[in-house]
């Protein structure tokens, strides 16, 4: 910022979160197929998810805002960015 501040920025896909795992959706990137692909399954910048399997090409997620179980390709997974305690305890 103006003062000089600078705020972390996730750099955690979220291709890397392994089941049994929890994080927030921090950021993705500006590419329209991702974004209108994260429309269609309802995914937004906050939602917390939790993965339920990372494998077959993707990860299955549960999104707690809404409930539902939803299946990301690793494509698009690269361009999810996420954090979590752990994450941010591994960053200091």
């Amino acid at each position: 910022d103006a003062n000089g501040n600078y705020v972390h920025q996730s750099t955690t896909p979220l291709a890397d979160l392994q089941p049994g795992a929890k994080a927030t959706v921090e950021r993705v990137m500006d590419e329209s197929n991702l974004l209108d692909f994260l429309s269609v399954i309802d995914i937004k910048l906050n939602d917390e998810v939790l993965a339920v399997d990372n494998s077959n090409g993707g990860i299955t997620l549960r999104v707690s805002r809404t409930g539902k179980v939803v299946m990301v390709k690793s494509e698009f997974a690269q361009g999810i960015f996420i954090t979590s305690p752990e994450i941010i305890a591994a960053n200091k």
